[in-house]
């Protein structure tokens, strides 16, 4: 696993302050989740948010970490995409797969910075 602090500018969310994109699909996933986050805390790869409205930020990755995180009582790593139209674009993306792909036409375009990128192209694992 990859540690947030060794590889990242991120911040700490209160992760209700992020809307998940997709519900909780794999319940013994969530379940582990919550259980190692309430014994070790969280230091993976950091969510990726943006699009933010009324203090509220949607991710595009994460969503049973956002959903642990929140019933463990923790804060969690996020990466901002602070552009509204970078964000739309990857978001247009329907699964983790696609997402990549779509960061990876930007990121060789020259449009998209190493960071988000490579969150995605993690994410995509």
């Amino acid at each position: 696993m990859i540690r947030v602090q060794e590889s990242y500018d991120y911040i700490n969310m209160d992760p209700s302050d992020i809307e998940p994109l997709n519900g909780i699909t794999d319940h013994e996933k969530y379940e582990e989740l919550v259980i190692s986050f309430r014994e070790d805390g969280y230091d993976g790869i950091p969510i990726l948010a943006g699009n933010e409205c009324i203090g509220i930020y949607e991710a595009i990755t994460g969503s049973h970490r956002i959903y642990a995180a929140r019933e463990a009582g923790i804060y969690i790593p996020c990466v901002i995409i602070d552009d509204d139209e970078i964000f739309l674009r990857i978001s247009d993306g329907t699964d983790d797969t696609m997402r990549e792909g779509i960061a990876k036409e930007m990121y060789d375009l020259g449009e998209l910075e190493e960071t988000i990128y490579t969150i995605l192209k993690l994410e995509d694992k």
